[in-house]
C-alpha cells in the first residue's frame, strides 16, 4: 500500500530514509507536514562521501539514535490528504495536543512518502525529500534576529562559524524522482582555537613567543 501509515519511525531510519512524521494544525486553516530524515553531512562525525558507517555500526545502541534533520510543509487540507493518501477521517479522530507547542498533532511515520498520481517521465514514482541549505547569507526572517537564529552547537550552544561568519541552515521539502537523494549545502565550520591567557603566563619570558 502505498504510504502506509506507521510503516516506520524515528528510531528505524535508515540512511537516506525519509518519515513524514506528523501533521500539525496551524493557526490558519491549513495544515503543517513534518518530515525527518537521516541526511549524510559529510563534515559531522563519521560523514563523507556514501553512507554514514560510524551510524551504522552503532545504531542499535541508542546513544547513536539520531533526530535527523527536520522540514515542514504547509498546505490545504485538501490537497495535503489526497497527495500522501492521507486518510482525513482518522486524522479527524486522532489529534493530540502538544502543550509546549499548543497546537494539535496526529502522527502518521509513513516511511519514504511519495506524492501520489506522480511519477517520473521514465515512470519512476516521486519522493517526498528533505533538503538542507546553509549559507552565511541570512533569509529575511533569519535577519530579524541573526544572533538567536544562526546554526549552534545544541540548544544555546556556541555559535557555529564558516569563515568567521555565522552559519544559517534551511531546510525544505523537496520532490525527488525514485530513489535519489535531494541536493544537500553543508558548511565546514570553523575550529575555534581557545587559548587560556593564565596557562601561558608561565611562558612570559620566552622569546619569540607573542602573547597578545
Amino acid at each position: 500500500m502505498t504510504n502506509a501509515m506507521n510503516s516506520g519511525s524515528i528510531p528505524t531510519l535508515n540512511e537516506n530514509d525519509t518519515l513524514l512524521y506528523r501533521i500539525w494544525s496551524t493557526s490558519s486553516d491549513k495544515v503543517q507536514l513534518e518530515f525527518i530524515e537521516n541526511v549524510n553531512n559529510p563534515y559531522r562525525s563519521g560523514g563523507g562521501a556514501g553512507i554514514n558507517l560510524l551510524y551504522l555500526a552503532n545504531k542499535s545502541d541508542v546513544r547513536f539514535t539520531r533526530r535527523g534533520y527536520r522540514a515542514w510543509l504547509t498546505g490545504t487540507a485538501e490537497d495535503v490528504y489526497p497527495l500522501f493518501n492521507i486518510d482525513p477521517n482518522h486524522v479527524a479522530n486522532s489529534w493530540q495536543h502538544d502543550a509546549e507547542r499548543d497546537k494539535n498533532y496526529v502522527e502518521l511515520n509513513i516511511v519514504n512518502p511519495t506524492v501520489v498520481g506522480v511519477a517520473s517521465p521514465d515512470g519512476e514514482v516521486v519522493r517526498a525529500r528533505v533538503q538542507i541549505t546553509e549559507s552565511t547569507e541570512p533569509n529575511a526572517w533569519q535577519a530579524e534576529d541573526p544572533e538567536n537564529r544562526c546554526k549552534r552547537k545544541g540548544k544555546d550552544g556556541e555559535v557555529m562559524l564558516h569563515n568567521g561568519k555565522k552559519v544559517f541552515m534551511n531546510a525544505q521539502v523537496v520532490s525527488c524522482y525514485g530513489d535519489t537523494a535531494a541536493e544537500q549545502t553543508f558548511l565546514k565550520t570553523d575550529t575555534a582555537v581557545v587559548q587560556n591567557a593564565d596557562a601561558l603566563d608561565k611562558f612570559a619570558d620566552v622569546a619569540g613567543l607573542n602573547l597578545g
